[in-house]
């Protein structure tokens, strides 16, 4: 590595760094670290990321390092340092104008996979206003997507999943399965863009939660509605080739699920057979969009009466274009 100035600091002196694009390496002394994943004392060979909160404790020596740099000679530790910037933006509440922390609210959780504790975001239900929903199924809010703040990450080893009940909601294989990919879960983070916007967060936390539902072989629905929601958001954002490559596997998990499954309810088998449909509709698979349409439009126990107009709406349109 180049030879970097090397800056003497005092006890009690707080750590500033002048740009997100370095990090700070430890050569002498101790330094106390406050980040996402809690408290601890760093001595040297430590490097220590952007947006933490470095107080020296015992007098030391430190050099700033471009990320850049780090990069080229441990591309591991540098994966390590994005991501703690990255985890500050994807556990921070959500500010005004950007639906607004009045909608928010947290609570205290543990993650099933390493134990950590950290502090969740949940959404006040009942102040959410819909507006309207869209024929897959995408209800839209006043001031506010609910579907970016779904998803949970644990700070310290990153198994991200749906959030409340379904968070903890994990077997002793499953656990160990994840604990050993706990790095997959470091460099997906790292890869992903700056998180300037909710939308960009969102994604990022659901691309995370995508990863563990399918290494950790979770119940198909939830990792085809992980994928949904992402359609939605790269739709909101304009990424149209994005938002498909996502409804596609969307759509190829819950025709899976649908195949494989033997113990879903009436209304369940309903919705994911809507869900098919109208995902294939959008693909261009106007067959099978019909096919599956026609099941929903049919079934004696459908007591959904908006799934049930949709999938006859969507009939008409396949025959319509047909002609």
């Amino acid at each position: 590595m180049e030879s970097e100035e090397i800056i003497e600091i005092r006890a009690g002196s707080e750590i500033v760094f002048d740009s997100p694009d370095q990090c700070c390496l430890v050569l002498q002394g101790r330094v106390l670290v406050t980040s996402q994943a809690g408290k601890q004392a760093l001595g040297p060979g430590a490097v220590i990321a952007y947006g933490s909160q470095a107080c020296v404790d015992k007098d030391a020596q430190i050099a700033f390092i471009p990320l850049e740099k780090l990069r080229r000679i441990r591309p591991e530790i540098a994966d390590q340092i994005v991501c703690e910037t990255r985890l500050a933006e994807l556990q921070a509440i959500p500010v005004e104008g950007h639906g607004g922390p009045k909608y928010f609210f947290e609570v205290d959780a543990v993650c099933p996979v390493c134990g950590q504790t950290f502090k969740g975001i949940k959404l006040f239900e009942s102040k959410l206003q819909q507006i309207s929903m869209d024929r897959d199924t995408r209800k839209h809010f006043k001031d506010i997507e609910p579907a970016y703040y779904r998803i949970w990450v644990c700070p310290k080893c990153l198994y991200a999943n749906f959030s409340g009940h379904r968070f903890s909601e994990i077997t002793d294989n499953q656990k160990a399965i994840l604990k050993e990919a706990i790095a997959d879960r470091i460099k997906l983070l790292a890869g992903q863009n700056n998180l300037k916007s909710e939308a960009q967060t969102a994604i990022t936390r659901y691309r995370l939660a995508a990863e563990v539902l399918e290494r950790g072989q979770f119940s198909l629905d939830m990792l085809g509605r992980a994928w949904l929601n992402l359609a939605w958001i790269y739709e909101s954002i304009e990424d149209t080739e994005t938002a498909n490559m996502a409804r596609n596997k969307s759509a190829a998990l819950y025709e899976q699920f649908y195949l494989e499954s033997r113990s879903m309810s009436p209304a369940m088998e309903i919705q994911v057979m809507y869900i098919i449909g109208e995902l294939s509709k959008r693909l261009g698979d106007l067959k099978k969009a019909h096919q599956y349409f026609f099941k929903v439009a049919h079934h004696k126990e459908n007591s959904n009466s908006i799934l049930k107009d949709f999938a006859r709406d969507g009939i008409q349109e396949i025959r319509a274009a047909a002609r």
